[in-house]
């Protein structure tokens, strides 16, 4: 049978149809069935543009796309999702506030500055889309009017504001004072329950003042707004008195603003009332952006062998791979590493341990791992509970004041004495309030904890440390999740970190009743990572300090492979150190019970795509 190639259009006859084919039976049958269904198939022939079958078909197929883009743009961690997820979370939420008034209405204004991205506008004209602020000085004092995140506020004459991390919260300095203005959401519907528990619940517990000699001097709340003022004993050369404002917005968004300063300066109550009295929600106009240089600064007394170890580090093209185990010190380096290794046939470069503040330097261990050929990544925590007593005494208070541990130098000194390089991670996961070194436990103040490090990196200086490699290392995610909180609130300083390390686990669905817990996958976790670090840490090499999947909830076989085909997605991973361990259910009644599966061996088949990984 011949066949006749032939392209079908919408005719309007069977005759039309019929001409299409003459020379070819079988052809001119097929055509003429295809032409019955375009036109309807009618008796008369009557012409149809669209049958119904084509019209359910194609709203199918719309259906369809619009369903896949919803859940898209509902749950990718792609930066396309992630602005859009913000920028209708922020129309929505809105939507009930005030518009963006005239900034100059009722005030004598003696002279006007506009920043805009950060910066000074010569030209003092609004631009539209960008990150506009504006500040206006009266006989009264200054008034800040941002309109990127749809506030303004009134503070003192002489105020001098940083605009340098704008998307999380706002700097303010006056003499004697100082704060932080953020925007904030709360995860529940109650904004007052969720601050009460996720922001107060340390500073108004009576225990926990008892024990860090904080008192509450007065704590007011309203339908509007909310206040808490505390009085710090014993802190001297520094701010002992804080006040912390929330005002609320009838949304699930409101403003907190965190002021700090001496007890004894009489100026302050007028200053606080004005804040209270003059802040205004609207709103908001444009968008706010980072204006931050962030970088490492190689030290100039570092060893000839740890800048060689920081150098090759920071140049690797393909991530080399550490471990942790349980108790690392004994079975784990004797047995399980060994154990691992074997089955992988891969030899890990790094050892990752843990030491506490009532803890030693652990030199042997130390020493054993670098005849090997390995170097350790050393997470040092300022704890004396393994973080479980959080209402009790804060170590990092302690040092904030002025106290010091003996410990902390010996430490230092026994890392001089080791004297080979090491990956120094000091207080990891702060932006978090799980750790009684993170902001949340020691009086809502980052800046504490950057003080504190500071201190520490200040007595590694004092006693000659030139081997310590310094890593900082957030959470993946604030918890709380609030902008005052955030990762970049913690960050010390330029000249004291070397590397930025990254801790994202997949923690499986075992809580997901208890906390809404739900399975990532690898690159849902690390493009979310991404998204909020190349903003601010592009500069500096990157290391996964914690990683790993549980097993409840999904594949772990398959989170394994899918984790080494997207590691190649960001190339300023230098090297990941996987959590080969568990957590455990501390909750009464299921005591013991293994809640997240981390064990890279879990199974047989964890270990193969593993290997087959390392394999690439």
């Amino acid at each position: 049978m011949r066949f006749i190639k032939a392209r079908i259009k919408m005719l309007s006859s069977q005759t039309e149809c019929s001409s299409v084919c003459e020379d070819n039976d079988d052809a001119r049958a097929a055509v003429n069935e295809a032409c019955r269904g375009a036109t309807g198939g009618g008796a008369t022939g009557e012409r149809k543009i669209f049958p119904l079958t084509g019209i359910i078909i194609i709203l199918a197929i719309g259906l369809s796309f619009a369903g896949g883009a919803l859940y898209y743009l509902k749950n990718s961690s792609q930066p396309l999702a992630v602005r859009f997820r913000g920028f209708a979370g922020d129309f929505i939420n809105t939507l009930g506030f005030p518009a963006c008034p005239d900034p100059e209405k009722g005030l004598n204004v003696i002279k006007k500055t506009l920043y805009v991205n950060n910066k000074i506008s010569p030209g003092a004209s609004f631009q539209r889309g960008m990150d506009n602020k504006l500040v206006m000085e009266t006989p009264d004092g200054a008034r800040l009017f941002d309109y990127a995140t749809g506030y303004y506020v009134d503070l003192p004459d002489g105020t001098e504001f940083d605009f340098s991390k704008s998307p999380k919260f706002v700097r303010f300095y006056g003499e004697g004072f100082s704060g932080v203005i953020s925007k904030e959401w709360s995860v529940g519907y109650d904004v007052s329950e969720y601050v009460g528990y996720y922001f107060n619940r340390f500073v108004l517990d009576e225990g926990y003042g008892t024990e860090n000699q904080i008192r509450v001097i007065s704590e007011e709340k309203s339908d509007a707004m909310e206040k808490i003022t505390v009085y710090v004993e014993n802190l001297k050369e520094k701010s002992n008195m804080y006040t912390y404002m929330i005002f609320k917005t009838n949304s699930r968004f409101f403003f907190r603003v965190m002021l700090k300063y001496d007890g004894e300066d009489t100026r302050m109550e007028r200053i606080i009332n004005n804040i209270a009295d003059s802040f205004y929600f609207f709103k908001p106009k444009g968008k706010a952006v980072y204006d931050v240089d962030f970088f490492p600064v190689t030290p100039e007394y570092w060893s000839d062998e740890t800048t060689a170890a920081y150098e090759r580090l920071k140049n690797l093209e393909k991530p080399i791979w550490g471990i942790f185990t349980g108790d690392i010190f004994n079975k784990g380096i004797n047995e399980r590493i060994p154990g691992l290794e074997e089955k992988l046939g891969y030899k890990f470069e790094i050892i990752h341990a843990y030491a506490h503040l009532n803890g030693e330097f652990p030199l042997e261990f130390m020493r054993r791992c670098y005849d090997e050929g390995r170097m350790v990544q050393l997470t040092y925590q300022f704890t004396l509970s393994n973080n479980l007593r959080l209402y009790g005494a804060s170590p990092t208070l302690r040092i904030y004041r002025g106290g010091e541990y003996e410990q902390i130098r010996d430490f230092a000194r026994k890392a001089k004495e080791f004297g080979h390089p090491f990956l120094f991670r000091l207080n990891n996961e702060m932006n978090s309030d799980w750790t009684s070194y993170g902001g949340v436990v020691n009086l809502m103040d980052p800046d504490i904890y950057a003080d504190v490090w500071r201190y520490v990196y200040k007595i590694f200086g004092e006693e000659g440390v030139d081997n310590a490699i310094w890593v900082f290392s957030p959470n993946d995610r604030d918890y709380p999740p609030n902008n005052w909180n955030s990762f970049v609130s913690y960050y010390p300083g330029n000249e004291y970190v070397h590397i930025i390390g990254l801790t994202g686990y997949n923690t499986g669905t075992y809580y997901e009743a208890v906390y809404a817990e739900k399975w990532r996958e690898f690159e849902t976790i690390y493009d979310g990572i991404a998204y909020e670090y190349n903003n601010v840490f592009d500069n500096f090499p990157w290391i996964i300090s914690e990683i790993a999947s549980s097993s409840i909830g999904g594949d772990k076989e398959k989170w394994i492979t899918g984790m080494f085909d997207s590691l190649k997605k960001y190339p300023r991973i230098k090297a990941a150190v996987w959590f080969s361990s568990a957590d455990y259910d501390p909750r009464p009644g299921y005591e013991g019970s293994v809640s997240r599966p981390y064990w890279l061996d879990e199974t047989s088949g964890t270990v193969e795509a593993f290997k087959n990984g390392l394999r690439r």
